[in-house]
């Protein structure tokens, strides 16, 4: 945040002790003293505060990345003491991972993550069903983004149209708490499809369908999902 705290012109910022007593007798009060500059430039103050303030961003960033990273190394090592346990926080911890290297533009390495953070739902899907079938869902689009970022597209679309059909399946038996989550993913799949002309019927069909599952719900309730 910035305050600006008065203006310094040129040839301003060199005043004398004795031209500022004059200038201000007795106590200071509202003296129209000018900014102290850095090396007597007057505009590199807020020339710097930009910078700084995008500094902090990035070390906040990496600070994020440093404890997503040591998260899923201590979920690695649970998993690896006990590979017995049915456990979702591995894929979890992956998962955000994966979100913290591509805010870093590491997109190699998100991939990976979401790409592992994926299996590790399947797993957990085959051996306990539905439990976890909206995790898969939700990891799977995710792997779209990051495989489209680095132009896998037809994995991309592989990926996003599995994510579609679990979301599919769940929106059919819960239809209110699903429907949203797959109406998202339809217009995931929708974007990618559209970039080429070869698919773009498809990705017409992709967003007809998502706006045709939403609508009765933005009916009941607009003010939730209008």
């Amino acid at each position: 945040m910035t305050i600006e705290m008065g203006t310094a012109t040129p040839g301003s910022s060199g005043l004398s002790a004795g031209s500022a007593s004059h200038a201000c007798p007795g106590k200071p009060r509202s003296c129209n003293l000018p900014r102290r500059t850095t090396h007597g430039n007057p505009g590199m103050d807020d020339q710097l505060e930009p910078e700084n303030e995008t500094s902090d961003a990035t070390r906040r960033r990496e600070e994020t990345l440093d404890a997503a990273r040591r998260a899923v190394g201590a979920q690695r090592q649970l998993a690896e003491q006990q590979p017995d346990a049915i456990t979702p926080g591995l894929a979890d911890s992956l998962n955000t991972l994966s979100g913290r290297l591509a805010e870093s533009g590491r997109h190699p390495e998100a991939l990976d993550a979401a790409q592992e953070a994926s299996e590790g739902y399947l797993a957990l899907v085959e051996r306990l069903g539905e439990s976890f079938q909206a995790d898969l869902a939700m990891s799977l689009n995710n792997l779209a983004n990051r495989q489209l970022v680095l132009g896998h597209r037809e994995a991309a679309i592989d990926s996003a149209r599995q994510a579609v059909d679990y979301y599919r399946q769940l929106a059919d038996s819960q239809t209110q708490r699903f429907t949203p989550d797959l109406a998202i993913a339809l217009g995931s799949l929708g974007n990618i499809l559209q970039q080429d002309s070869a698919t773009a019927g498809e990705a017409v069909a992709s967003f007809a369908e998502g706006i045709q599952r939403l609508t009765p719900l933005c009916l009941r309730e607009p003010d939730t999902h209008g």
